[in-house]
């Protein structure tokens, strides 16, 4: 059985590249409290898993014909991909894309007071806004719908809470809606929260 030549040899820079295209819209799904578009989540998803069989493939076709001194000359190339699968795996974890959209928007969120909810910004910083809520003097909630296309079920955004998510402020938002309310703590006072229904 004869085996593509191109299925044999290590992944190059258009097959990495499209890898990096492929987990962008996983790395904004994870950069708001409410995630992302379902759709681009799905087709990034499979995406992803078409270009793992496909490493996969090649990998295996790869390792069987070892005869070839091309073959033999850059297998490095089949490290990248998992590393960067793996860095997005971290990235996650750590909150990483939820955390730097959060600097780049903090001091805009920082600086609204009671006066401001009246004329309600349509953005802070590369969030979409959809109300600010004055709970008292010293906390507030921005909710964060990521445009029209939210993530079904789910409501969230950024609470200051002095007093912590236990506090009754926190209970507020649990009257929004929703099942669960989870909680991230940002930087302070604030953190991220998120209802699940």
């Amino acid at each position: 059985m004869s085996r593509s030549p191109k299925l044999s040899t290590p992944p190059r820079a258009l097959f990495h590249l499209g890898l990096l295209i492929a987990l962008l819209p996983l790395l904004d799904h994870f950069s708001s409290p409410v995630g992302g578009s379902f759709r681009p989540l799905m087709v990034s998803v499979t995406a992803i898993i078409a270009l793992g069989v496909l490493w996969l493939i090649k990998a295996i076709n790869w390792s069987r014909d070892q005869t070839d001194a091309s073959n033999r000359a850059r297998p490095w190339r089949f490290v990248i991909a998992p590393v960067l699968v793996v860095s997005l795996i971290g990235c996650v974890i750590f909150n990483l894309p939820l955390r730097a959209r959060w600097l780049i928007a903090e001091d805009e969120i920082s600086s609204l007071n009671n006066a401001q909810t009246a004329t309600l910004p349509e953005r802070i910083g590369s969030f979409i806004v959809n109300d600010v809520v004055a709970i008292d003097e010293a906390s507030f909630v921005v909710i964060d719908s990521h445009g029209s296309s939210r993530a079904f079920l789910v409501s969230g955004g950024f609470a200051r809470l002095p007093e912590g998510p236990d506090s009754q402020h926190a209970r507020y938002l649990e009257a929004l809606g929703g099942e669960r309310i989870e909680f991230l703590k940002l930087k302070g006072d604030w953190y991220a929260w998120a209802t699940h229904w």
